[in-house]
């Protein structure tokens, strides 16, 4: 069966295809969640040096005698010191601590702190602190969730080709939504970390099925735009994490998002799978259904008639005895041909260096909008925001200039913009 030809008379993007992708458009949403939701959960927050004389028994970061009691680094109060009193043997109460019952001339090491109670992360969830070593913890959160979608990628991978995209994208989802609402009750940072990583390891099934599966659901000459779409729903995701983080205030509350995405065990009955994948496994009959579902959908005639002619190749027409059995090939044997033929090996080097020094500028640019000046939540967004019309211009620019001029010209312009972030003044 010629799947190309069907599609030219089915639409290569009708309204069947949109309908697809607006349910895939919500698993995409929790890829984008379930990858960079470290950002808030693990996100860096104020704190300062706890003084029992002057706090009193329910204390609070912002105080009227901060500036008395502490050394200032960057207009903000150091988080691991703070000045000696005067008279070590003095006691003060809150309304007397005033500048001359602290001698600023020594400093000392503190052991307790008082964190700005705006938002709760992970971070005075368990005092991951840099005065106790401990910021590490915090940190890594992010390598961990990245070591699971390392692993998670390959794997879903390799079950989107065995068992079809929808199958695995249906578990990816569920388990990935199911988790993140589990990992609200985590009781210590080790069980954060362990709920990190196989959310993040599940996630990457989302991504991986729901774009391969996106794409396979249109015609060649819609696979641009497809993966623009696609790509959309990834940036709209960040901006609905970054909304709710800043109604949330509160990584455990945070977790409630993933609630939604289970309503995604519709996928069952109102997703189809991908054609192209039922079509290497030989099931023609149910292609041949779903595409006349298509053709119904974008209000094309195609009856069992009509839809015959696609059905014969001209190998298929060939006397029994002249044709011959196609062989298959294993993932083994590709990766050969792959390394034996410099061309391909040259092409494999470049996308996969394309593709990690994308990564790093990707995330990297995501997770530094959270530390610099200004709302934290608003800049996340902003960051996600600016995506969609970079995703818009991309079928234009890849059809006028081709898919290689335009990736470098992306890559040079990204490269010197980056440079000159070296140059902003403070």
């Amino acid at each position: 069966m010629d799947l190309d030809r069907v599609m030219d008379e089915v639409g290569h993007f009708g309204k069947y295809q949109g309908f697809c992708y607006f349910l895939l458009s919500f698993s995409i949403y929790y890829a984008a969640i379930a990858g960079l939701s470290y950002a808030f959960t693990a996100g860096d927050i104020d704190y300062r040096c706890h003084i029992p004389q002057c706090d009193g028994p329910d204390p609070t970061y912002n105080t009227e005698w901060m500036k008395n009691a502490f050394p200032y680094e960057n207009d903000k109060p150091k988080r691991c010191e703070r000045y000696a009193f005067s008279d070590a043997s003095f006691n003060v109460s809150n309304a007397l601590c005033q500048s001359d019952v602290f001698d600023n001339s020594s400093e000392l090491i503190c052991n307790d702190w008082v964190f700005d109670d705006k938002e709760l992360t992970i971070v005075n969830q368990w005092n991951l602190t840099k005065c106790t070593g401990s910021q590490w913890k915090r940190t890594i959160v992010g390598t961990v969730n990245n070591v699971g979608q390392l692993i998670g990628f390959p794997l879903a991978g390799y079950f989107s080709d065995r068992y079809g995209r929808k199958s695995t994208l249906l578990v990816s989802i569920l388990v990935t939504c199911v988790l993140g609402l589990l990992r609200s009750l985590a009781w210590n940072y080790e069980a954060f970390l362990f709920f990190e990583f196989v959310v993040a390891g599940f996630s990457g099934g989302i991504y991986n099925s729901g774009f391969v599966l996106g794409l396979e659901l249109v015609g060649p000459k819609a696979r641009v735009i497809g993966s623009a779409v696609i790509s959309c729903f990834y940036s709209m995701g960040m901006v609905f994490l970054a909304a709710i983080a800043m109604w949330a205030s509160n990584w455990r509350i945070l977790q409630a998002i993933y609630a939604p995405g289970l309503v995604c065990v519709a996928y069952y009955w109102l997703l189809p799978e991908s054609v192209r994948w039922l079509q290497s496994q030989g099931r023609l009959n149910e292609v041949k259904e779903i595409m006349k579902k298509a053709a119904k959908f974008n209000g094309v005639p195609l009856s069992d008639q009509e839809f015959s002619k696609f059905e014969l190749t001209p190998a298929d027409t060939k006397p029994e005895e002249e044709k011959q059995p196609v062989p298959k090939r294993s993932n083994a044997e590709a990766f050969k041909k792959v390394f034996k033929s410099k061309i391909l090996l040259a092409r494999l080097l470049n996308c996969a260096f394309c593709w990690i020094t994308n990564s790093f500028v990707y995330i990297g640019l995501s997770l530094s909008a959270v530390s610099v000046g200004g709302d934290k939540y608003t800049n996340f967004m902003l960051v996600a925001i600016v995506e969609i019309p970079a995703y818009g211009v991309t079928p234009i620019l890849s059809e006028k200039f081709g898919r290689r001029l335009s990736l470098c010209g992306s890559l040079l312009i990204a490269g010197v913009c980056c440079i000159c972030f070296a140059f902003i003044p403070e």
